[in-house]
């Protein structure tokens, strides 16, 4: 069983209204319904208390200038989504699991408990030119609105002049979205 097949039967098991769709769904799952799970709240939604979207904003600002350049990110109640400039000789994987290790000891130090907060996996994606660039900083910076949260205020981009560089040789754009651990859905 996949992660993410265990968040719809999750879903199931909390009382998540599966239309006849989604029950197929959860034997071949497609990420568009994925995702539109995790709009809903579905998971423990740890990013929504303060404390823990801050511990995460500041584990993304912590390198910013010196390992990435951040173009825009947003953190949503149950996942985060990340559009970064690599700058020479980073790596995407330790970057991400930084930001995961400083994120989850300020969560479980906050509240008070230990163990896995984020799932192992993320998802990435190489940007190629300044079209694909600008569809990744809209889809982030729109996140919030599509999952009907109103004022959100946990979203930032650099602006527009970041659009500047996507075809430059100097590390690549990448856009990272990871959420919360299966084990604490």
């Amino acid at each position: 069983m996949t992660e993410r097949q265990r968040i719809l039967d999750e879903a199931k098991r909390i009382g998540a209204h599966l239309l006849p769709a989604q029950q197929v769904l959860r034997a071949n799952y497609s990420p568009k319904k994925i995702e539109e799970y995790f709009d809903r709240g579905c998971g423990e939604c740890l990013l929504k208390d303060p404390r823990i979207a801050e511990a995460m904003a500041t584990a993304l600002r912590f390198w910013h200038g010196k390992k990435y350049r951040l173009v825009a990110w947003c953190i949503m109640p149950n996942r985060v989504h990340v559009v970064l400039h690599l700058l020479p000789g980073q790596k995407l994987p330790e970057v991400v699991k930084s930001w995961k290790i400083h994120s989850a000891r300020a969560a479980n130090r906050l509240l008070g408990r230990s163990g896995a907060v984020w799932e192992r996996e993320y998802y990435d994606r190489l940007l190629r030119g300044e079209g694909e660039l600008d569809r990744a900083v809209q889809y982030v910076l729109n996140n919030p609105e599509k999952a009907g949260l109103k004022n959100w205020k946990l979203v930032w981009a650099e602006g527009r002049e970041a659009l500047n560089t996507a075809d430059q040789e100097t590390g690549y754009k990448s856009v990272a979205s990871y959420h919360p651990s299966p084990d604490r859905l």
